[in-house]
């Protein structure tokens, strides 16, 4: 794959709709994201942008809460 390349686990952010995704699927371009609260959608990977390391305005992140 080519560096860059979305794949299945990374965690996005969708152009259309606000909110953190994570990526549980992917076939060719189309993607399926799904938000921490079970929203779910099929996209393509361009209508979404790869996070590196996210850390939301108040320093947590989604791993942090439960």
């Amino acid at each position: 794959m080519a560096m860059g390349t979305i794949q299945v686990g990374d965690r996005v952010i969708n152009l259309q709709v606000p909110g953190l995704f994570t990526v549980i699927d992917r076939s060719g371009q189309l993607l399926v994201i799904e938000t921490a609260k079970g929203l779910r959608m099929r996209v393509l990977d361009s209508q979404v942008r790869l996070l590196d390391d996210v850390k939301l305005v108040n320093g947590s992140s989604d791993e942090d809460a439960s």
